[in-house]
């Protein structure tokens, strides 16, 4: 049996949330938490006359009210199910890693081995660079801390959303790019680190 039976959905275009039937959730609902891989919840909603608020409102993208956290429909897939009754198989993901998705880091940061280029990219003025050879150090690499990387996605994103750090972790070189849900997808494990989404 769930932990907190209270399950509210709120369509994406609403500011009115609906509660989802106990009967529902108690022959349903799932919860799925993998570390660093899945923070997401499912339940199938029944259509009846007494809960078609909540069916319809159960929406992709709409949102999903359960244990003081907010998920975010993901798939809603409906369906007649063995007795003849119209039904939705609800998938929601926590909604920090939707967030997470929407703060992205387009161009990589300029390092020697991805020099910040401006101009026409040839330089008249350095006799030594007729031919454009870039030389450069390939031995070094430069080696960050995970608060470092972090603060890179996190300070002045327009999604609101902040982190903190529990732990000490290592240093490594890597680079941030894309969004910030693919980087800490890829890269939170070589830090020797996991991440739990709460709230924002």
């Amino acid at each position: 049996m769930m932990k907190n039976a209270v399950v509210m959905i709120q369509a994406r275009d609403s500011d009115k949330a609906y509660r989802v039937s106990y009967s529902d959730l108690y022959d349903s609902f799932e919860v799925n938490y993998q570390v660093n891989t899945s923070y997401e919840i499912s339940f199938t909603l029944t259509y009846t006359k007494q809960f078609a608020d909540v069916f319809d409102a159960c929406k992709p993208k709409a949102k999903v009210f359960w244990d003081g956290q907010y998920y975010i429909v993901q798939q809603a897939e409906t369906e007649i199910n063995g007795q003849g009754l119209l039904t939705k198989k609800i998938t929601a993901d926590h909604q920090l890693l939707d967030k997470m998705r929407n703060v992205r880091i387009d161009e990589p940061e300029p390092t020697e081995d991805n020099p910040d280029v401006s101009g026409s990219g040839t330089d008249n003025s350095a006799p030594d660079n007729k031919e454009g050879v870039v030389i450069k150090r390939t031995d070094e690499q430069k080696y960050y801390t995970i608060n470092d990387r972090l603060d890179k996605f996190f300070n002045n994103n327009d999604q609101g959303i902040k982190y903190e750090l529990h732990g000490n972790f290592a240093e490594i070189a890597v680079d941030c790019k894309d969004s910030l849900f693919e980087w800490i997808n890829s890269h939170i494990k070589d830090f020797g680190a996991y991440y739990i989404p709460d709230g924002d």
